[in-house]
């Protein structure tokens, strides 16, 4: 059971992690209405021509900002684990390396969680491909009105 004191830090946490989230793209000057600029090349190897020069930097910032979302996601749930961790225990870490041996029969249920979250991700990464081609044959549709 998560305390009612973890619960608040956690819930701090993640409102601090989404407002550094909102603060990095208004920071950088962030307009959602305004076309971005053509580039002619990307260190990134991002360039989007037909994108750039069709849609408001708001609607290609929304894919890229939940990539990034994602990603830096991650990180909160190892944080949220610790806290709650420390609840029942003296020292949490993140990342924290244990050595030492365990039974065969551990093993083959890691491995049985570690193909369900192989799974898991193949099935994220096909969600993302299939709201891509929505959103491209929605941008279809709407340029065609």
């Amino acid at each position: 059971m998560i305390t009612k004191n973890t619960r608040q830090t956690i819930k701090g946490y993640l409102e601090g992690f989404i407002q550094g989230m909102i603060e990095e793209k208004t920071d950088n000057g962030f307009d959602p209405k305004q076309l971005r600029p053509l580039r002619q090349e990307s260190k990134k190897g991002d360039l989007k021509p037909f994108h750039e020069s069709l849609l408001p930097d708001g609607l290609l910032t929304i894919t890229e900002f939940e990539r990034s979302f994602s990603t830096k996601l991650g990180t909160t749930f190892e944080e949220c684990a610790r806290l709650i961790a420390l609840d029942n225990h003296k020292h949490a870490e993140r990342g924290h390396r244990v050595t030492g041996q365990i039974s065969l029969k551990a093993v083959k249920r890691i491995e049985e969680i570690m193909q369900l979250c192989d799974e898991l991700q193949y099935s994220i990464q096909q969600s993302k491909i299939e709201n891509e081609k929505l959103l491209q044959g929605a941008l279809r549709d709407a340029l065609k009105k």
